[in-house]
C-alpha cells in the first residue's frame, strides 16, 4: 500500500513537470525558417481559401482527467474563412510585397493583382486538454491547453501567364499551454503559421520578387 501511494505521488510530480511525456503530441513542430523582407515586388493578392475535410472526419480531441472525446467535421465547423484571408494579406504586406485588396467600392481586388495566391486546408487535427479537480492535483486546481497541426496547400497563380506557376504543401502550428481557445482561432493561428513557411520559400520570394532570397526554406 505504501509502495503503491510513493509511485502516485510519483507519477503526479512527473506528470506536472514533464506533461509532453504523457501527452499524444502528434506532430512535432519544425522550426519555421526566416522570411525574407523584401524591397519591391510584383502586385499579389490572396484568392480563395478553402477547406476540403471529409464530412464525418476527426479533427479534434477533448480530453480530460478521466474522460476522453472526439470532434467531427461538419459544415458549420468554420464560420469565418475571412480571417484566414486577412492574416494572409497582414503578412504579404508586413514583409514588404506590394499587395492589391479589396477596398469599400470593390475598384481594387486582389484578382487585379499580377500574382494571386489560393490555397487548399485539407488536414487539421487539434487537442483540448484538460486536469485537475481531484486526484493529483487537488479539489480546485484546474488547467487547460491547445494546440493544432494543419496541412494546406499553397497555389501561386500569374495572370499574365494564365497559369499556376508554383504549388507546394505545408503545415502549420499553434499551441496554447495556458487556455482553450476556440477551434476558429486555432485554425487561423495555424493556417498562418503555414503560410509564413510557404513565404519563406527560396522559389516564392523568386517568382514574386525577380530576386533570390538569401535565407532558405525548409524541406
Amino acid at each position: 500500500m505504501r509502495k503503491s501511494m510513493v509511485f502516485a505521488s510519483m507519477a503526479c510530480a512527473l506528470l506536472l513537470l514533464f506533461p509532453s511525456v504523457f501527452a499524444d503530441t502528434g506532430k512535432e513542430k519544425p522550426a519555421r525558417p526566416e522570411v525574407p523582407m523584401v524591397e519591391k515586388s510584383e502586385t499579389i493578392g490572396v484568392s480563395k481559401i478553402l477547406i476540403k475535410i471529409p464530412y464525418g472526419t476527426k479533427v479534434a480531441k477533448v480530453s480530460g482527467t478521466s474522460y476522453s472525446r472526439d470532434v467531427e467535421w461538419t459544415a458549420s465547423t468554420i464560420k469565418n474563412l475571412e480571417e484566414f484571408k486577412e492574416v494572409a494579406e497582414a503578412a504579404l504586406k508586413n514583409y514588404g510585397y506590394n499587395t492589391i485588396e479589396e477596398d469599400l467600392f470593390q475598384t481594387s481586388t486582389s484578382a487585379k493583382a499580377r500574382f494571386q495566391i489560393g490555397s487548399i486546408v485539407d488536414n487539421f487535427m487539434a487537442e483540448y486538454t484538460y486536469s485537475g479537480g481531484g486526484g493529483c492535483f487537488g479539489p480546485s486546481v484546474v488547467k487547460s491547453a491547445s494546440k493544432i497541426n494543419l496541412d494546406a496547400e499553397f497555389q501561386l497563380y500569374d495572370s499574365v501567364k494564365d497559369k499556376v506557376v508554383f504549388k507546394t504543401k505545408k503545415s502549420g502550428y499553434y499551441e496554447n499551454p495556458k487556455n482553450d481557445d476556440s477551434l476558429q482561432k486555432l485554425l487561423v493561428s495555424a493556417y498562418e503559421d503555414a503560410f509564413l513557411r510557404f513565404m519563406a520559400e527560396p522559389q516564392f520570394v523568386e517568382i514574386v520578387t525577380g530576386k533570390k532570397p538569401e535565407t532558405q526554406a525548409d524541406d
